[in-house]
């Protein structure tokens, strides 16, 4: 029998249909796992903490001539430059042109029900609260020492609630922009290429996740400056962990929270794994460190 749509089949074997939620093109309700999942929820649920964070980053910068943004957002934005595409919200740019393009391959229905959004803030939260869990089993191992996933820069001594706003955009701008990076654009391009080299598909998405894992985990030792110069990451790297006796145990910590965000992403889709990133670092970040 002919395919009716080649190019949506194509995608879909490619990607898998873990990132392609079924009922796509039912006129029945879909469940709220089905709806949650689907791109254009995600984009709906993620448009507040893209605003918080883009008013956030300029009125720092306009106010106290800081700048917010994170490693991962400034990697994607050296990125695009080099190749010629320098945008000032790049994020924002981003998370439209990836989820609606996603959504209309789906050929999903362009509604979602506010309900799903309210189910999908809470299951962020449930997952934060496992994964901080997952932190303070690890944590008893380690002699006290918090595990962050993220930290907040270097901010100036200035009054305790400006110090507490600012630390909430840093935290809200690297739940969005790492899970960007390091899920939405490098786990389907890894899984691509993983299958084009005829990788079975249960395999591929192993080692997709796991190499994002990996990768995400060190990224969080290098800056983009050190790239940019030509270092060798692994020796800053290991320069590093060497600092702190919690150091290793920190980065196995950010290999398994990035492999559990992962796991999120193919299942429960991107904006409940933006929204569990972001609340764990605002819950341990603020309200435990506080």
């Amino acid at each position: 029998m002919s395919n009716p749509n080649p190019s949506t089949t194509t995608w879909r074997e490619l990607l898998g249909s873990h990132l392609f939620s079924s009922s796509g093109t039912s006129s029945d309700k879909p469940s709220y796992w089905h709806e949650s999942r689907r791109p254009f929820a995600s984009f709906l649920f993620l448009i507040p903490f893209v605003v918080l964070y883009e008013l956030g980053v300029h009125y720092a910068y306009q106010t106290k001539t800081i700048d917010l943004r994170n490693g991962a957002d400034l990697w994607l934005r050296q990125l695009f430059s080099q190749i010629g595409f320098p945008i000032e919200y790049l994020l924002p740019a981003l998370l439209t042109l990836i989820l609606m393009l996603w959504h209309q391959i789906g050929r999903y229905q362009w509604r979602c029900r506010w309900e799903t959004w309210m189910g999908m803030g809470s299951e962020s939260l449930l997952f934060a609260f496992a994964l901080l869990a997952m932190a303070q089993l690890q944590q008893s191992l380690m002699d006290g020492h918090m595990l962050y996933l993220d930290t907040s820069h270097d901010l100036p001594q200035t009054h305790a609630t400006e110090r507490l706003w600012m630390s909430a955009v840093t935290y809200l701008g690297a739940g969005l922009s790492e899970e960007v990076l390091f899920r939405l654009l490098m786990i389907p391009l890894l899984l691509s290429c993983l299958m084009m080299i005829r990788i079975p598909h249960h395999w591929a998405l192993i080692l997709s996740i796991t190499i994002a894992s990996m990768i995400f985990a060190v990224a969080h030792y290098v800056s983009p400056e050190d790239l940019i110069s030509g270092s060798n990451v692994w020796l800053l790297m290991s320069s590093r962990l060497e600092e702190s006796p919690s150091e290793p145990m920190g980065l196995i910590f950010r290999f398994l929270a990035g492999t559990v965000f992962g796991v999120l992403m193919l299942y429960r889709g991107i904006g409940i794994t933006i929204g569990t990133h972001t609340s764990y670092d605002l819950l341990v970040g603020i309200l435990i460190n506080t």
